[in-house]
């Protein structure tokens, strides 16, 4: 959605989430982000785009109105496809080769696999450092001269129901994430219930 920022994604949260969600994710990042807290100045752009979602997103009118401007670029970016056209539906293992792809291990109880239950949690993903541009500078404060960090992304996930060890689940990212991220999957593992 160019020039609309995705909100939710911001507060890693789910369009569906309801105010009391929306405000502890707004107050969980603006705690980890905060530039007294984090000590870098380059935060403060990152607090700007959360504060801007949860004020957003917190107003129920200025909620159900960002809500239509979203369905309404949506639809218009997204032209149907021509009658006789097929499109193919992605799945975790037909992806374009070019872009960078990420498993993550995701150990979840057998009760949260049965019943499809939402689950919280706060994932590591690795990026690509923006300060040293991958050079693996040594003297980088962000990555320590390994050309990657690791982003800790707070998402609230609705596993399958029914879902089993070993199953792949594409994590959804913003979009300014997923250029430096790639593509990122989860790996279900089910953990023994003794």
């Amino acid at each position: 959605m160019s020039g609309l920022p995705d909100y939710y994604a911001i507060l890693g949260v789910l369009p569906r989430a309801s105010t009391e969600e929306i405000r502890r994710a707004y107050l969980r990042l603006a705690q980890q982000h905060h530039p007294d807290v984090t000590g870098e100045a380059h935060e403060a752009a990152e607090i700007k785009k959360i504060n801007d979602a949860f004020r957003v997103l917190s107003d129920p009118a200025a909620r159900r109105q960002y809500d239509a401007s979203r369905r309404k670029t949506a639809s218009r970016q997204s032209p149907r496809p021509a009658a006789h056209s097929r499109q193919p539906r992605r799945s975790p293992h037909t992806y374009r080769s070019s872009r960078r792809r990420q498993v993550i291990d995701f150990p979840v109880r057998p009760e949260e696999t049965r019943y499809g239950s939402p689950i919280q949690a706060t994932i590591g993903i690795r990026l690509e450092c923006p300060r040293c541009a991958n050079r693996t500078t040594p003297d980088c404060l962000r990555c320590h001269g390994t050309g990657h960090y690791v982003h800790r992304q707070d998402v609230l996930l609705r596993l399958p129901r029914g879902c089993r060890s070993g199953q792949l689940i594409e994590l959804p990212l913003s979009a300014d994430l997923w250029q430096l991220a790639g593509d990122v999957f989860l790996r279900i593992r089910v953990q023994p219930c003794w």
